[in-house]
């Protein structure tokens, strides 16, 4: 598949199951002369030890989602390709 949102992924909103708890979230990019913000968006999941399903909504209208994640780590998502990469918080993901 041919990737066409922003590689960054700035601008897809992502939504995240766990329970009975939905949270969302919208990728952005922000930086002026003197700093820069982190892009990764982060989501709580309180007493919920798992992720039921991740929704990644891009600009373009592409969607991906992602079944049964773990918590406590960093994703990398690829349109079209699922997870990339997973770093466990904690250890060289931040």
């Amino acid at each position: 598949m041919r990737v066409q949102s922003d590689r960054d992924g700035i601008g897809a909103r992502v939504c995240v199951r766990s329970g009975n708890t939905v949270q969302h979230a919208t990728v952005r990019s922000g930086e002026s002369d003197l700093s820069v913000n982190d892009p990764r968006i982060h989501f709580e999941l309180g007493t919920n030890a798992k992720v039921d399903e991740i929704e990644i909504r891009r600009p373009n209208g592409t969607v991906d989602r992602i079944s049964d994640g773990e918590p406590d780590q960093f994703l990398t998502v690829a349109e079209g390709k699922e997870i990339v990469r997973a770093t466990k918080a904690g250890k060289g993901g931040q």
